[in-house]
């Protein structure tokens, strides 16, 4: 440890946090000069709960449920996806 949130690997290699507004741990990030330009930059994804009217067998819903996890997709209402009504 370098300094709270600031660390350096076996290789001097630097890997830091940050924390959200909360205090929580939420973000990551690593650079490695042996790599490619690599780079790792990783936020941490609060999962929420499945929407109820998406059939655990649908073609979509695991697409359905990232998108909702990254906040770009939201409920219309309570806890359902939408009002229409899937086909299975």
């Amino acid at each position: 440890m370098i300094h709270p949130l600031l660390f350096e690997d076996s290789e001097g290699n630097k890997v830091a946090f940050k924390k959200n507004m909360a205090g929580e741990i939420a973000y990551f990030y690593y650079t490695n000069p042996k790599g490619v330009g690599f780079i790792a930059h990783s936020q941490k994804i609060n999962i929420k709960p499945a929407f109820a009217d998406i059939p655990q067998k649908s073609n979509y819903r695991s697409h359905i449920d990232n998108l909702h996890a990254l906040n770009i997709m939201d409920a219309k209402a309570g806890n359902l996806f939408d009002s229409i009504r899937w086909a299975p």
